[in-house]
C-alpha cells in the first residue's frame, strides 16, 4: 500500500487513479502481497465497475459488494463494518474458523468453510456483537488459540 501511495502522490489513492493506471503497473505496486498479479486484476476490474454502476463510489451493501470481482464475504462483512457501521454480517477468517470449530461453536460437519461456520455463528450470536467479535476472535486464535501447539494452560475458557 505504501508503494501504491507514493506512486500516485498527487492524486492520491482513488478510483480514477487505479482506472487510469494498466494491470502491470497497479501488480507493480502490490507485488510484496500474495496473488498480487489476480488482485490487480481485480482491483483494476472493481474501479472500472464502481465508475460505470456506482458513480465511483464504494457500494453500501454486502450484496452489491460481492457482486465485485474477488470480493466475498468476508471482505463485504468487513468493509461493511468499517466503512460504514454496519453488522451486515461476522467476519470469519481461518482464525475465526478454527476457534469456532475448537470450541463447539460449529460442528465440524457443518462448518466445512468460513462461509458456512459465519452462517452457522449468525443463526444463534446477537447481531450487535458481530462485529466486536471478530477483532476479539482473532487476536485471541493467534495469540492463544492457535493453529499448532495451542496454549491451553493460559485459555480463560478452560473449566
Amino acid at each position: 500500500m505504501q508503494k501504491l501511495k507514493a506512486g500516485v502522490k498527487e492524486e492520491g489513492v482513488t478510483v480514477a487513479a487505479i482506472t487510469s493506471m494498466s494491470v502491470d503497473d497497479l501488480g507493480n505496486y502490490i507485488s510484496s502481497c500474495n496473488y498480487y498479479k489476480t488482485k490487480a486484476k481485480n482491483i483494476k476490474a472493481i474501479a472500472e465497475i464502481l465508475t460505470q454502476r456506482f458513480d465511483g463510489r464504494i457500494p453500501k451493501s454486502a450484496t452489491q459488494l460481492t457482486s465485485l470481482p474477488g470480493v466475498g464475504p468476508k471482505i463485504a462483512h468487513l468493509v461493511m463494518s468499517i466503512a460504514f457501521g454496519k453488522n451486515s454480517g461476522i467476519v470469519v477468517d481461518t482464525h475465526v474458523h478454527r476457534f469456532a470449530r475448537r470450541i463447539g461453536w460449529t460442528s465440524d460437519s457443518a462448518a466445512r468453510s468460513a462461509e458456512h461456520t459465519r452462517k452457522d455463528l449468525e443463526l444463534w450470536m446477537p447481531q450487535g456483537l458481530w462485529g466486536d467479535i471478530t477483532l476479539l476472535i482473532i487476536g485471541f486464535a493467534q495469540r492463544i488459540c492457535t493453529p499448532t501447539n495451542p496454549k491451553c494452560n493460559e485459555c480463560p475458557l478452560q473449566t
